[in-house]
């Protein structure tokens, strides 16, 4: 290798590490670093029992029914297991998803600038902004971050709606690029007690006339809301089981799967107990 190579190599890979540094959590809180007894036990019990190695690759049938039951809640398409993927956080949901739809790297999201993963796009050189004129209709998808039940209203409908027309007149597609809606931990926000839960509780469903979003939205967010869940942290993909399958693929070749004591603790914190 030459000198010249190896210089634009290392300053390559330096600056990807500076993304990946900006793109760091912020450090947990005593409060939330502090295990709770009986998840402890829980998962004591658990590993003793010999959950030590892999756990199923797309995660834990029984966490990823939960979170498929969960959606409708907040105005998604219900799914059972096989449309989710349970990952280690949302950035991880949105790298398997960016990977799976083939915009790594030179993709285009149609979405606002400047969101919570605006690093994990810049270091996998996936460009962003309102307008998809510099995109192509293989690599292009419309992206949202949603935080609030309000914001994914009438308003969110509108931006949508808004960034779909901007696609059909900068590339020329016919709006179907896919959407990847980005929910936070809104998906166990206000939840009812850890010890209340159990698989058949469902969530009380959402008015008739509120705005629900199309049933092919790859959806992706993470576990922070669940009560009791303590330092654990997990994300989740949910969408067609066909897209989840694809997903997948990416996620089990990055990493295999999402830790199995995490999703133990996610189990705990809805209330399964050994």
């Amino acid at each position: 290798m030459s000198a010249d190579a190896g210089t634009t190599l290392a300053a390559a890979i330096s600056q990807r590490a500076r993304f990946a540094v900006a793109a760091r959590s912020a450090p947990l809180t005593h409060e939330a670093s502090v295990l709770d007894p009986g998840l402890l036990k829980s998962l004591r019990h658990h590993l003793l029992a010999g959950e030590t190695h892999y756990p199923a690759r797309p995660g834990m049938p029984e966490l990823r029914e939960r979170i498929g039951a969960r959606l409708p809640a907040i105005g998604y398409t219900s799914r059972d297991a096989a449309g989710v993927l349970v990952t280690a956080s949302e950035g991880e949901s949105l790298l398997v998803t960016l990977l799976a739809l083939g915009m790594v790297p030179g993709g285009f999201l149609v979405a606002r600038s400047g969101g919570r993963h605006q690093s994990l796009m810049n270091w996998l050189g996936v460009d962003s902004g309102p307008d998809a004129g510099t995109g192509t209709v293989a690599g292009t998808a419309r992206y949202r971050e949603v935080d609030s039940p309000s914001e994914r209203g009438s308003d969110a409908s509108e931006e949508s709606s808004g960034a779909a027309s901007e696609e059909q007149s900068a590339d020329g597609s016919d709006g179907s690029a896919p959407t990847i809606d980005a929910t936070g931990g809104l998906l166990f926000s206000g939840y009812s007690p850890a010890e209340q839960l159990s698989a058949e509780h469902a969530p009380d469903p959402l008015p008739p006339d509120a705005p629900r979003n199309p049933p092919d939205t790859i959806v992706i967010g993470d576990l922070s809301s669940l009560s009791g869940f303590g330092p654990f942290r997990l994300g989740f993909v949910a969408a067609d089981p066909e897209v989840v399958q694809q997903i997948t693929k990416w996620k089990q070749a990055s990493s295999i799967c999402s830790p199995g004591p995490s999703q133990r603790a996610a189990l705990w914190a809805l209330g399964v107990r050994p």
